[in-house]
C-alpha cells in the first residue's frame, strides 16, 4: 500500500542522454501521469488462431506523461532550461553573494545529447522500492496556471527513453517561504495593469517524441522537427469592450505576468513572463446569466519582428543553473 502524501518528484541533468543520474532537485507533487511504455506485439503471421506465449516481440519501450508541481522562485531553473532550449539561460549577478537575475528565452535548438533523469516517488509497497526513474526525459511542453487562491502551478509534459524501479531517495524540498503565491501576480496588457481572475499559459515545443531507430527497442532521442512551436493561453477577467475590439480588428497586444516575492537583499524574488505579441483567437464574452460579465480571452503568441516569442526572468538566490 502507498500514499500520495509521501510522493515527490526529483530530477537531474544527464551528461549523456539516457544515462541515469541521481536526482539533485526535488519538489512536492500536485499530480503525475508518467506511464511506463512496454509495447509487446504478436508476430504478424497468419498461422495461429491465438496469440501464443513466447511469440511476441518488443515494439516500443520508454515512458511518457506529465507531472505537476507548484512554482517556486528557486529550484526550477534546470527544468526551465530544458523547456526553453539549449543555452536559453543567461545569469547575471544582481547583488554580491545574495541574488542573481536569470533571463530565459526560447531557443530553436533543444538540449541535444542531454536529458533529464526524472524520479517519481509513489510510495508503493510501504516505501521499499517506490521510485520510478525515467531516463532520457525530454520536456516537450508546459502549462502554467495562476489564480488568486493558490500558488502558481506548472505541469511539464514529455517522454523518456526508458524507465525502471529503484530504491527510494531522501528528498530536500525548496523553502515554502518562496513559493510563487497567487497574490504576488500583477498582470499588464500593453503596459497597463488589468485585474484578472485567472491565467493559463501553454507552451508546446512540437518535438518528435517517438523517433525510432533500427537497433533499439527504445525511442530515439527526441528532436525538433518542422512542427511549429505554439504558445497559447486564456485570460479570465471582468469584460471590457476593448477585449472584443482586439478580436475584431486583429490587434496584437503585449502580455506580462509579473510576480514579486519576498525581499532578497536590496531587491526581491521575481518571476516575470513576457509575451510581446499576442493575438485574440476567439470571442471573449457572451451573457450567460446575471452577475458580472466576464471575458474569457483565448490567445496565441506570435513571433515578433524584434524580440522573443516568450521570455522569462527569474530573480533568486541561485548563482547557476543546477
Amino acid at each position: 500500500m502507498g500514499f500520495g502524501r509521501n510522493s515527490f518528484v526529483g530530477w537531474a541533468e544527464e551528461a549523456s542522454w539516457g544515462t541515469a543520474v541521481a536526482a539533485t532537485k526535488f519538489a512536492e507533487l500536485i499530480s503525475e501521469g508518467i506511464e511506463t511504455v512496454r509495447d509487446r506485439q504478436p508476430r504478424p503471421v497468419v498461422r495461429d488462431l491465438d496469440e501464443r506465449e513466447g511469440n511476441t516481440y518488443d515494439a516500443l519501450f520508454g515512458a511518457r506523461g506529465p507531472f505537476a508541481v507548484e512554482l517556486n522562485y528557486a529550484g526550477l531553473l534546470r527544468l526551465f532550461e530544458h523547456l526553453f532550449g539549449d543555452a536559453s539561460v543567461s545569469s547575471v549577478l544582481l547583488e554580491t553573494a545574495i541574488s542573481w537575475t536569470h533571463t530565459i528565452t526560447l531557443k530553436n535548438t533543444i538540449m541535444s545529447g542531454k536529458g533529464l533523469s526524472l524520479h517519481v516517488n509513489r510510495d508503493v509497497d510501504a516505501g521499499s522500492t517506490p521510485q520510478l526513474r525515467a531516463v532520457g526525459y525530454k520536456i516537450n511542453g508546459a502549462t502554467f496556471s495562476f489564480a488568486p487562491d493558490r500558488n502558481g502551478q506548472v505541469e511539464f509534459d514529455g517522454a523518456a527513453k526508458d524507465a525502471s524501479i529503484i530504491a527510494a531517495a531522501s528528498p530536500t524540498f525548496p523553502s515554502t517561504s518562496v513559493y510563487v503565491a497567487g497574490h504576488q501576480l500583477a498582470v499588464e496588457i500593453d503596459d497597463v495593469a488589468r485585474a484578472v481572475d485567472s491565467v493559463e499559459l501553454t507552451l508546446d515545443n512540437g518535438l518528435d517524441l517517438e523517433k525510432r531507430v533500427v537497433g533499439s527497442k527504445n525511442i530515439g532521442e527526441p528532436i525538433r522537427s518542422d512542427t511549429r512551436r505554439s504558445i497559447t493561453g486564456t485570460l479570465t477577467m471582468d469584460a471590457l469592450q476593448a477585449d472584443w475590439s482586439k478580436l475584431d480588428a486583429g490587434t496584437l497586444f503585449k502580455l506580462e505576468l509579473l510576480h514579486t516575492g519576498p525581499a532578497l537583499g536590496a531587491n526581491a524574488y521575481r518571476m516575470d513572463f513576457t509575451l510581446l505579441k499576442c493575438l485574440v483567437t476567439g470571442n471573449p464574452f457572451t451573457v450567460g446569466g446575471p452577475g458580472i460579465l466576464k471575458s474569457t480571452v483565448p490567445f496565441k503568441a506570435l513571433k515578433p519582428t524584434a524580440g522573443e516569442l516568450l521570455s522569462l526572468v527569474v530573480v533568486n538566490n541561485e548563482s547557476v543553473v543546477a
